[in-house]
């Protein structure tokens, strides 16, 4: 058995070495990569989480830099409310959809609300292509969804563009607007 003892130690710290070289947790208690959260009673189809493909939360505009700042936006189905000033930088958009819809943000620099093109009751994203626009893509009912976009000093109209089911208008129509002055 005294033989036996190295070799089993041997062969035990090795194993522990290869799985730990070999494991997906590198031992970080906190990461971020577009988590999906649930914040709000749990649906009522049942459950009590969300889950999520890939990174979790659709972006158009992001970056890869890492947020200096924080920026809280919050939407149900009547309302959208966000700060009405930012800091200009890299800026990680948290957005808490506490409806029982889905929803979006899209955020256009240097317009205003009333200049925003609108086409077909909508407004037109892609006519705002050239001024800076970003965006979290639609996510689901009860969660939150985040996003890291490098915001340069401006006025952003930020608004929800869906059309949601049951309505002729879109969220945008709606009244799902705000202005954020990022400086």
């Amino acid at each position: 058995m005294r033989r036996r003892l190295p070799r089993l130690l041997a062969t035990v710290a090795l194993c522990a070495l290869i799985a730990s070289a070999c494991s997906d947790d590198d031992g970080a208690e906190v990461r971020n990569g577009g988590s999906v959260q649930i914040v709000g009673e749990p649906p009522p189809e049942g459950g009590g989480s969300v889950s999520a493909t890939g990174s979790g939360c659709t972006t158009k505009g992001a970056t890869t830099k890492i947020a200096a700042s924080t920026l809280e936006v919050v939407v149900d189905e009547y309302t959208l409310k966000a700060p009405a000033t930012a800091r200009a930088g890299v800026t990680e958009v948290v957005v808490k959809n506490v409806g029982s819809e889905s929803h979006e943000v899209t955020m256009a620099k240097g317009v205003t609300r009333d200049s925003l093109p609108i086409k077909d009751g909508r407004v037109d994203e892609a006519a705002l292509e050239a001024t800076g626009l970003y965006k979290i893509a639609s996510f689901p009912k009860n969660t939150i969804c985040r996003g890291v976009f490098d915001l340069t000093a401006g006025t952003y109209v930020f608004f929800d563009n869906l059309i949601a089911a049951g309505q002729t208008q879109s969220n945008f129509q709606r009244g799902m607007v705000a202005v954020v002055t990022v400086s």
